[in-house]
């Protein structure tokens, strides 16, 4: 048998917060399904109105990122994808000016800095210490040739007569 339920003083707030915010709610929702890689819920939650670019709260650690960040952050492919797809500014910097695309290369991320690139993220731009995606890219090759393919040497096949061409012997 159920217990009687009596409302505090914290449950009559919460329950008024409730009805009188609840775009704050949905927003909470939006971080937590970015977070766990939900992407039919994001979806749902810009359906309902959050808006793509929406920026958390002050979090530790966290202070005005974007819900790509967040993707970003926690290599959620798929929730980057809806986000980038319904017109997420890719190029937004959080209140560190940690850069969406910097957040990518620290992850060691190919996909998702591709998918970046794709969307036309600024490999140019710079973060708070003065550094570009371009710079951090810097000693690895694969993500260097996503973030500015110029920068990557192309390799030529051996030409008739180069180093390791056996000339008949």
């Amino acid at each position: 048998m159920a217990a009687d339920f009596t409302p505090d003083r914290e449950d009559i707030l919460w329950r008024d917060f409730m009805k009188t915010q609840p775009e704050i709610i949905q927003q909470d929702a939006a971080f937590q399904a970015a977070f766990d890689g939900n992407a039919w819920f994001i979806e749902c939650l810009l359906d309902m109105g959050v808006a793509v670019d929406t920026e958390g709260a002050e979090a530790p650690g966290r202070a005005n990122m974007s819900l790509l960040h967040i993707a970003v952050e926690q290599r959620r492919h798929n929730v980057a994808e809806v986000l980038i797809r319904r017109g997420a500014d890719v190029n937004v910097p959080d209140e560190n000016v940690e850069l969406i695309l910097i957040k990518a290369i620290n992850n060691n991320d190919a996909v998702m800095l591709q998918m970046l690139m794709n969307a036309k993220a600024d490999a140019r731009q710079t973060n708070e210490f003065g550094e570009s995606a371009i710079d951090l890219a810097q000693g690895r090759p694969q993500l260097l040739a996503i973030v500015d393919p110029s920068a990557v040497p192309m390799r030529r096949p051996p030409t008739a007569g180069g180093p390791g061409q056996n000339k008949g012997l």
